[in-house]
């Protein structure tokens, strides 16, 4: 029978994609969807046994293979069969299904990498060339680069499905990154026959009933303009199907109607795997897509649960974890032992918390994940303490109380540092040294008594800042020697102490030598550059700064509204300079904003290009969410950095709210906030008359610019009251869902001399993520008398940052890119021997991704690096 009746547009073959999509879990509990999966896999096998056409995909391993490894061994090594027949495909959607832009750009990798890793090792196999990510976004347009230095040639993701059908871009394409790699793509849901009875009526009297629901539920959406080629990607299956059963667990006689459509029609039906997807896709006709996909990231994942939530346990262990990684690095050169299984197993107890949808989970699940997540954070934050204290510990011994300070960064830093500075005696009148014995200014910013007044003995303890210089991945060392004199004429000068602080003046000036900043009872009034007098000012009282709490309507749902119901600005009722200078300035104010209190120090430190936040929030918990606001011009430019990269925001383009011709409210979904992006760590736009970056130190990926009120806004929290939800399974999450509570977040604005410096703000932003570690030496002896101060590696190109040193198979790996979008010849120097260093692809082999020389008497390495390209170099020591 010829298909005349319905328009298939040129295509020739269906591929049916079985999959059983496995989150860690969704509105049941994690027992449900372990036992769920068990039966999933033993129902998917026992079908195999009795049906030669039927196929099968698997994505993850921690959510639902893991434990079926664990609970059915008896059934691995027939699972070993059909994967190695080809009817059970092996896709990698990582270790446990993670979303690119809201994991670190290491914890991405590691993930993605060990999943490969588990899959090829379990099931002996060699190519897994197809990178799966259902039920997501997209991602950012490092992507390419990043899939194709994995081994994957080919990507499949879903969201934002309509708002990208909005933008015409195509169901099959090649997607060209931002480095100019390209990887094939295939866009579309992950689910299909969520009812599935039209396969269930009787062939032989109801066919044409049966193809028309077929065609019009699971056809009509895919076989469109957007359709690049003439075969269909069809999944069968959703959140935790089981085979050859619909949405209700109703059986459903796929097989046999499969069987049935191929006897009849020309179009064929096929159970298929990506692998043979692809190789029948003809490639070479596709069209090219560059560069941004999606700049808005996807509105239901708001930021929930503030301080207390998984987004922000992820990001805190990633950059811990990098941190501790560099530092076992540093001590495996100095002789210590590197803690190759106690790092392993911090990765792995990351990945556990990197699935998506967790923060939804019922409140014993969330428990017990956040327990582990806890856990790993103290384990990793005692181990980069342990580490750098190693390294103390074998400085070379010199006069009074000596510290170490380590830089896991690639470029030398000169930054504010806080020690702590004691003796065994008490303190009196003190200098402090650096590493060459010259005096560093400092400035005493606590003061910590006992209850003991020894004599020749002024204070016990106190807390300082110094300018230190320290070396690029690397260490120096400070010391305090008693100078004679006494300490009360500097605490006299410095120290406010908090009982004798009075209310600073309504109008304030604070200048560090480079920014000026003029603060009026409690708000930043306006910020200007001390060279050249550009300035920020804004008419909105609120908009420098402005935290604010947006009220919007309630919902019954899962999902968030967004319109704006009532806005409050914070209403300062207090402020006062608790620091005065001369390396770091704070001015603290408190009141509310709304019904909820807050408090925020506003941080300014010598010569240094911005204006930092440390915001403590005391949520009342009311539906709607907390921002910041800051003036931006109406004709600004807007950047946002992704991992290992920055993407422009063009927004005018963007569908927001109820996209014409969609099937869904947006207004419920996936794009609900108008003007909403997304941003790794910062955004970069035209505040005034300076370009100003909103550089996050712990705060969510998203972003709002705002046309009308010209202000770009980072958005803190959302808060989520449980009292109306009306879904039961959403009741028994955890309730600190409602976002009641004391929540703490840092930020700052980074200024840059010019528009687009953008590793400049890539520094500045790192710096902030992995601050300088400052730790005590006790040991009066050491017996292997290192050096006071060294660097491990150091480039010398300012736009080339590394994010990751560490030790695999007894290589030192070195992991860096290219961040302005300049190609650069750069210089790596290492203060150790190597007998040899080549780049290599994420997963260690070797490769000819970048012109790699080293000069052995030098100790230094010379690479080409391209523009934004990843280059992994392995050091062999």
């Amino acid at each position: 029978m010829a298909n005349s009746a319905l328009d298939f547009r040129g295509v020739k073959e269906i591929h049916i994609m079985p999959y059983s999509h496995h989150d860690f879990a969704w509105t049941n509990t994690r027992e449900w969807h372990i036992r769920r999966y068990l039966q999933s896999f033993g129902d998917m096998l026992d079908i195999m046994r009795e049906n030669k056409e039927f196929t099968w995909m698997i994505d993850n391993v921690a959510h639902s293979l893991s434990p079926f490894i664990r609970h059915c061994p008896e059934k691995i090594e027939e699972m070993k069969r059909r994967v190695q027949e080809g009817r059970i495909y092996i896709a990698n959607g990582g270790a446990s299904l993670v979303r690119s832009t809201y994991v670190g750009e290491e914890t991405f990798i590691r993930n993605m990498v060990e999943g490969k890793r588990f899959f090829q090792k379990l099931f002996g196999i060699e190519s897994i060339d197809f990178y799966y990510n259902a039920d997501v976004g997209c991602g950012h347009s490092q992507l390419p680069q990043i899939l194709q230095l994995g081994g994957h040639r080919y990507y499949r993701f879903q969201r934002p499905e309509q708002a990208l059908d909005y933008k015409k871009v195509p169901r099959q394409f090649h997607w060209e990154g931002l480095d100019g790699t390209r990887i094939v793509v295939s866009r579309g849901t992950y689910g299909g026959f969520m009812d599935g009875r039209f396969t269930n009526k009787d062939f032989a009297a109801e066919w044409e009933e049966a193809k028309r629901e077929f065609y019009d539920l699971e056809l009509v959406d895919k076989i469109d303009p957007l359709l690049q080629a003439d075969i269909v990607w069809l999944n069968y299956g959703c959140d935790d199907y089981l085979p050859l059963r619909n949405l209700y667990d109703e059986p459903i006689n796929i097989l046999g109607f499969v069987e049935e459509w191929n006897k009849r029609e020309d179009v064929k039906l096929i159970f298929s795997n990506p692998g043979a997807y692809f190789d029948r896709l003809r490639t070479d006709a596709l069209p090219v897509f560059t560069g941004v996909l999606d700049p808005c990231e996807l509105s239901y994942n708001a930021p929930f649960r503030g301080s207390h939530s998984m987004w922000r346990m992820r990001g805190e262990l990633d950059r811990l974890i990098v941190r501790a990684e560099s530092l076992a690095a540093f001590a495996a050169l100095t002789g210590t032992e590197y803690p190759y299984r106690q790092l392993e197993s911090l990765w792995s107890r990351l990945f556990e918390i990197t699935g998506h949808a967790i923060e939804f989970v019922y409140r014993d699940d969330f428990n017990e994940l956040y327990s582990i997540a806890s856990g790993a954070k103290s384990e990793a934050g005692a181990l980069v303490k342990r580490l750098s204290e190693d390294i103390a510990g074998k400085l070379q011994t010199a006069e009074g109380s000596q510290y170490a300070a380590c830089n896991v960064l690639n470029w030398d830093r000169k930054e504010i540092v806080k020690l702590h500075i004691t003796s065994s005696y008490g303190l009196g009148g003190f200098d402090l040294l650096d590493s060459a014995g010259n005096k560093l200014d400092y400035q005493i910013v606590n003061l910590c008594s006992g209850d003991k007044r020894y004599s020749n003995c002024e204070y016990n303890e106190v807390d300082v800042v110094a300018e230190l210089n320290v070396p690029a991945m690397g260490y120096t060392s400070v010391r305090a020697v008693r100078n004679g004199g006494l300490l009360e004429e500097k605490v006299k000068a410095d120290y406010i102490a908090p009982l004798n602080r009075p209310s600073a003046p309504d109008r304030v000036v604070l200048n560090n030598g480079v920014l000026e900043l003029v603060l009026k009872k409690g708000r930043i009034a306006e910020i200007k550059e001390a060279a050249t007098g550009r300035t920020i000012r804004s008419d909105r009282p609120n908009a420098a700064n402005g935290l604010k709490f947006v009220q919007t309507p309630s919902s019954a749902y899962w999902v968030s509204f967004w319109e704006t119901t009532a806005e409050f600005g914070m209403e300062p009722e207090k402020w006062e300079l608790v620091e005065n200078g001369p390396l770091r300035w704070v001015y603290r104010v408190s009141g509310t904003v709304g019904a909820s209190g807050f408090s925020q120090d506003i941080v300014l430190n010598k010569s240094e290009r911005a204006v930092s936040f440390d915001l403590t929030l005391d949520a009342a918990g009311d539906e709607g969410y907390f921002a910041v606001d800051f003036p931006a011009e109406p004709d600004t430019y807007l950047y946002a950095d992704i991992p290992f990269g920055v993407e422009a925001r063009e927004l005018a383009g963007e569908g927001y709210g109820n996209i014409p011709g969609s099937t869904i409210n947006y207004n419920e979904f996936e794009r609900a906030q108008k003007g909403q992006f997304y941003a790794r760590s910062w955004a970069l736009f035209q505040s005034g008359e300076l370009p100003a970056a909103i550089v996050s130190e712990n705060c969510s990926i998203y972003y709002t610019h705002d046309t009308e009120n010209h202000a770009v806004s980072l958005i803190l929290n959302r808060s989520m009251p449980l009292e109306v939800k009306q879904e039961g399974w959403l009741l028994q999450t955890h309730p600190n869902i409602n976002g009641k509570g004391v929540h703490g977040y840092k930020f700052s604005m980074y200024f840059p001399e010019e528009k687009e410096r953008f590793a400049e703000i890539a520094r500045f932003s790192k710096g902030k993520a992995q601050p300088i570690e400052t730790v005590v030496k006790y040991n009066g002896v050491s017996e292997y008398g290192l050096p006071l101060e060294r660097s491990f590696v150091k480039s010398d190109c300012p736009n080339v940052v590394a994010t990751a040193f560490y030790k695999e198979n007894d290589k030192y790996v070195l992991r860096l890119y290219e961040s302005e979008g300049q190609s650069s010849t750069v210089n790596i120097a290492l203060s150790f021997p190597v007998h040899r260093a080549c780049a290599a692809d994420l997963l260690g082999n070797e490769a000819e991704l970048a012109p790699v020389s080293y000069d052995k008497d030098s100790g230094v390495i010379s690479l080409s690096v391209k523009p934004w390209q990843i280059v992994t170099l392995q050091l062999e020591a």
